[in-house]
């Protein structure tokens, strides 16, 4: 697996390392990671992204990867204030494009909702606006998955591909969970992530709530999700794209919440698609 150096810079209460990927003059664009996922899960999207004429900023969250917190707590502003920090570091006055998945979407919401200014368009994939609009339209997490987030977090020595699979992807792409994780067992054995760290992320998405304030963002957003999402049932992309005026929502077939693993293209494609489109306009 390829080694890419990072730069560090100093937000408010975090030091956060992010990786850079294109030519300088090309599209900006930030890749947010999900809960507890080092940047480095993103590198090689980084690359086939840089390929397609983005300039690819990818930021490890803080406690994750090379990123360190410096506070008892945060919450999603906490992490969008980060977001900012590095995109004024990597990128100046310049509006970029910001994919997040999962957690990562739900700091790209907070992201454009505080900085208007500093985003193009968004794709949020795989996440959601959070309590309590999710849990009034059926759409929070189950016991079922909850349970297997935890041990995944939190027992990760007691957790098998199996339960892995049984969370993240379509029971189609089974045959090839052991292809589908190994680089993410490979991150992990370089970039582990500490428990506390698993701990402060889902308090943030715990008290993480955007639902009322979606329809100030007046700028293009896809909306992208698998068909099949046991962790962030795709009941919440539907609210994001009702709530978010114009937003684009795409549903892949056959995919669960790590659908860019299942489907590498899904999202590379979804970014192009948004550039065209805020191009036409």
């Amino acid at each position: 697996m390829t080694a890419y150096p990072k730069r560090t810079i100093d937000s408010r209460t975090a030091r956060i390392s992010y990786a850079s990927f294109g030519d300088e003059g090309a599209s900006p664009l930030i890749m947010i990671q999900g809960l507890g996922m080092p940047g480095t899960m993103w590198h090689t999207l980084g690359e086939h992204l840089a390929d397609e004429g983005f300039h690819v900023i990818i930021p490890d969250n803080r406690g994750t990867g090379r990123s360190r917190n410096l506070k008892p707590m945060f919450l999603m502003q906490d992490l969008a204030e980060d977001i900012a920090a590095v995109h004024d570091h990597a990128f100046g006055n310049t509006p970029a494009y910001v994919a997040g998945i999962s957690l990562g979407g739900m700091i790209t919401q907070r992201f454009a909702l505080d900085h208007p200014e500093r985003a193009r368009g968004l794709v949020l994939a795989a996440t959601t606006c959070g309590l309590p609009h999710n849990l009034i339209h059926g759409a929070f997490v189950s016991p079922d998955a909850l349970g297997l987030l935890f041990k995944l977090c939190f027992t990760p020595g007691n957790a098998t591909i199996d339960d892995m699979s049984k969370l993240l992807i379509h029971p189609d792409s089974s045959p090839r969970k052991k292809e589908l994780f190994g680089r993410i067992r490979d991150v992990f054995s370089m970039e582990p992530t500490p428990p506390a760290t698993y701990a402060l992320q889902l308090l943030a998405a715990l008290f993480h709530s955007t639902g009322s304030e979606l329809h100030r963002l007046d700028l293009p957003v896809h909306v992208i999700t698998g068909d099949s999402d046991h962790l962030i049932p795709t009941k919440n992309s539907e609210l994001l794209a009702a709530r978010i005026p114009g937003a684009k929502h795409t549903v892949i077939e056959r995919a669960g919440h790590a659908f860019p693993l299942e489907h590498p293209r899904s999202l590379i494609d979804e970014i192009c698609a948004l550039r065209a489109r805020v191009e036409e306009t």
